[in-house]
């Protein structure tokens, strides 16, 4: 496969990272979607990679692209073209979750990285998809063990 200069670089970065042992649970999850993602773009030389389930890859890169507006479970498997059972069954296999804590814990990962780079609290729960701000701040505390607000400041964001 190819990418491009940019996304090789991002590629290779994300790989790295899964030879540290200071990510956290939510930020691996947050890396491996994200390198799926990178491949996903890459040019496979007009093969088609039959790995994943279609709908595994529609969703993925739906909620990815998405992630800051309400997702339905019932939208994405009628966009995916599966019953709602199937998709949720895909993703038990697939990710060993189901398409509410996949996002859950997406949204988690893209608040941290928010944070990280200087959002403030409220701007990364917003932009990440929390309409309820004591929501997020219960979820995230409970996915990395502060609050996000001391997660900013222990990250130099």
């Amino acid at each position: 496969f190819s990418l491009s200069k940019e996304d090789t670089d991002e590629f290779v970065s994300l790989c790295y990272k899964f030879t540290e042992d200071t990510l956290s649970e939510t930020e691996k999850y947050y890396s491996f979607f994200r390198l799926v993602s990178l491949l996903k773009k890459a040019d496979a030389g007009g093969r088609v990679d039959r790995t994943l389930p279609g709908d595994i890859v529609f969703s993925v890169d739906y909620i990815g692209k998405n992630l800051a507006f309400p997702i339905s479970i019932n939208l994405l498997a009628k966009e995916a073209n599966v019953s709602v059972n199937t998709l949720e069954r895909h993703f038990m296999q697939t990710f060993n979750m189901s398409p509410h804590e996949y996002i859950k814990k997406k949204r988690l990962a893209n608040a941290a990285k928010l944070l990280a780079s200087g959002h403030t609290v409220a701007s990364a729960s917003e932009k990440s998809g929390f309409s309820d701000y004591s929501n997020f701040i219960v979820n995230f505390k409970k996915y990395y063990n502060m609050t996000p607000f001391k997660y900013k400041k222990t990250v130099g964001g």
